[in-house]
């Protein structure tokens, strides 16, 4: 679900239209007059995507945990991947964001954050989104195992929903705290570090030699051009002398 067709001849994080950081997200929209004609490329991973979802059954378990919903919230590429088992009687609040009203305690905005810082600088901020995902992905697994290997009496409705559902939260919390790190870095399109010392580093990232080309910009405006040097008080003084 979260595919570019990444490593294909059809890769949408690489070249011209996925810019210098290799974002295949495009926006709907085309030519302001109508006069170019064409369209981006629809591929598996979509960022316009309101959720998307994994159905998991599994006969040999009592049917309060043996069906799991890997529900995933707004673009599956970014996105956390939430189990709910088929147990629980309600969903936790934080399911219910929509894009009428930002709300950062859901899912839903905490993916949408990371959609959008990862625009600033996609092919160096996804590596963080990724392996945030795998992190929880393997908590969840790791949950869904405890869970399963619980008597079936003792998997209440009740102990089933607190358990998936303070996953759910944890999704949120470990999504902000990514999101915010992220921000933080990659503030204004450089590079932030927090040295040793408590000072801060900020450098600036170079842009492919391909893509400057590409937009012309050896044919930008000259250097600005170096100030002469100014004569220092004492040798003026002597001059005047």
């Amino acid at each position: 679900m979260r595919s570019y067709y990444e490593g294909s001849e059809f890769d949408q994080t690489v070249g011209l239209a996925a810019g210098p950081w290799g974002t295949p997200d495009h926006a709907a929209g085309g030519s302001a007059g109508g006069k170019v004609k064409g369209n981006w490329e629809r591929t598996i991973g979509l960022f316009r995507t309101s959720d998307s979802y994994i159905v998991q059954s599994r006969s040999w378990l009592p049917d309060s945990v043996g069906g799991v919903l890997w529900w995933g919230a707004h673009a599956a590429p970014y996105t956390l991947y939430v189990p709910f088992a088929a147990g629980m009687e309600r969903l936790p609040a934080c399911t219910l964001g929509t894009p009428a009203a930002l709300d950062r305690s859901t899912l839903f905005w905490g993916v949408r954050y990371l959609y959008n810082y990862a625009q600033l600088k996609r092919d160096k901020m996804i590596g963080a989104i990724n392996a945030l995902q795998d992190s929880f992905h393997a908590k969840a697994l790791q949950l869904q195992v405890e869970m399963d290997l619980k008597p079936a009496n003792a998997s209440s409705a009740d102990g089933i929903y607190a358990a998936y559902a303070a996953q759910a939260d944890a999704a949120v919390s470990a999504m902000a705290s990514t999101a915010d790190g992220l921000f933080f870095k990659y503030a204004d399109g450089y590079v932030t570090e927090v040295t040793p010392g408590g000072g801060v580093k900020v450098t600036a990232d170079d842009y492919p030699d391909w893509w400057l080309k590409a937009v012309g910009y050896q044919h930008g405006p000259p250097p600005v051009p170096k100030e002469p040097p100014r004569p220092h008080a004492d040798s003026v003084e002597a001059a005047a002398a």
